[in-house]
């Protein structure tokens, strides 16, 4: 089967499923039209103007939103506006089988959520890409490294090619599998409800920011405890941005988390929440080789 990929004309949505859009960042949104139109999209801007607490709008509405934009036949990618915190609020009534046509889900951070319950249901007519939000500073600022995003996600949704990730290996080692995951923190809180996948013959990507190598070392022990990774094939972290102390090396904590798994484990991947993240198709086959230091993904 052939890989859906997006052609010039195609109608995609904006969605906000998580956080309320700070209001020095209100613009953002309609850039990201701007962007996507400039690609030969045709954006349908379905974004409640205002918030509530610290989420896009109420439940009820931002459900509403998703779920209309995932079950038209006519959209053929969600993008969503930022990441934040809500979208898990929304997996009890999310229907995915009303997906009945091929279907582009982008976004990283809080969107893990629906990324694993869209892998969770089993549902194949929607394809995920894990890369940036499209109503950030990330995608749209005026840098090297924003380009440098926009060419990649543009890329990943047009004419997907296959891609080496630059990375250290923390354990040697090869293997090979689909990559699955995301976001650390969001992959944990779903241990234990319909909405986290199996990981067994994944490759796991992991990513977070702001996470102290303690956290990050009980995230990583909650999920072996959970038998999580029993069964995975490799796993790959992002630049894990920001998830220091000053006493503690990130990378050891690591390495100690999961001494015993015997799987290889590369770091420093420059996707997640740093200023470069590059958009990687979820479910693509992923080798991992630490004697040739790489790491390919196939389109």
């Amino acid at each position: 089967m052939s890989l859906f990929r997006l052609t010039d004309g195609d109608e995609v949505a904006i969605v906000a499923p998580a956080g309320r859009m700070r209001s020095a960042d209100g613009h953002l949104v309609a850039e990201a039209a701007r962007l996507l139109a400039s690609w030969g999209l045709r954006p349908r801007v379905a974004v409640e103007d205002q918030g509530y607490l610290y989420l896009a709008g109420r439940d009820g509405r931002r459900l509403e939103e998703v779920s209309a934009a995932l079950a038209d036949d006519q959209v053929r990618a969600v993008f969503c506006t930022r990441g934040g915190y809500g979208s898990q609020r929304l997996l009890r009534s999310l229907n995915w089988t009303a997906v009945d046509t091929n279907t582009l889900l982008v976004g990283f951070s809080d969107i893990t959520a629906l990324h694993l319950a869209a892998q969770a249901s089993g549902h194949e007519q929607v394809h995920l890409v894990h890369g940036p939000n499209v109503a950030t500073n990330q995608l749209l600022a005026s840098t090297s490294d924003a380009e440098a995003n926009r060419q990649e996600l543009r890329n990943c949704l047009f004419e997907p090619t296959a891609l080496e990730l630059d990375a250290h290996y923390l354990v040697e080692g090869s293997a090979q599998g689909d990559i699955v995951g995301g976001c650390l923190s969001i992959i944990t809180s779903q241990i234990g409800t319909p909405y986290l996948p199996t990981f067994d013959g994944k490759v796991l990507f992991l990513e977070d920011v702001g996470e102290v190598p303690y956290k990050v070392d009980r995230m990583l022990t909650h999920l072996r405890h959970a038998g999580s990774l029993d069964n995975v094939a490799g796993i790959v972290f992002g630049e894990m941005h920001n998830c220091t102390d000053p006493h503690n090396r990130l990378e050891d904590v690591i390495v100690d988390a999961l001494e015993g798994l015997d799987v290889p484990v590369a770091f420093g991947v420059h996707c997640g929440h740093g200023s470069r993240n590059t958009s990687i198709r979820l479910g693509s086959r992923t080798h991992l080789n630490s004697t040739r230091r790489s790491i390919n993904v196939e389109p």
